[in-house]
């Protein structure tokens, strides 16, 4: 069974097929659900830590060491934006970029919005994680 609230879920340890999205599935509206966004690939050898990378807790040794593959490209809404946090959940599942202040994030409509480090973590940013969570989100 399928209990993400978000477009995407990665399921290939989870033992059970997760059944595909459809954009028909996204009632909050295109315009209010996040599709993709980016995620840094960091080695923080110089913090005594030689593989803390995006997602290396969902993808024990799967990542191929370059940040290519398709692990670094998922992330949750779920914390915060360009989190500092080294060696904690946070920091592998929070979107992150080299920009200043906030990340590129592509919206179901298309769409490609640069994305405040400061946006509502609970009212917006979780928001825009769901699928169906009928949250109105308005302007951000």
């Amino acid at each position: 069974m399928d209990n993400s609230d978000g477009m995407f879920t990665a399921d290939r340890w989870s033992g059970t097929p997760v059944k595909p999205k459809r954009l028909a599935d996204v009632i909050d509206g295109l315009s209010n659900t996040l599709m993709a966004a980016e995620s840094v690939y960091l080695l923080d050898a110089g913090q005594g830590c030689n593989i803390c990378d995006r997602f290396l807790f969902y993808h024990m040794n799967a990542d191929s060491g370059t940040g290519s593959d398709f692990s670094e490209a998922l992330g949750s809404t779920y914390y915060p934006i360009n989190s500092k946090e080294v060696n904690t959940t946070e920091r592998e599942l929070s979107y992150s970029s080299y920009h200043t202040g906030g990340i590129n994030a592509l919206l179901g409509d298309g769409s490609v919005r640069f994305v405040s480090e400061n946006i509502d973590l609970v009212n917006v940013w979780r928001a825009l994680g769901s699928i169906h969570g009928n949250e109105v989100i308005g302007e951000f």
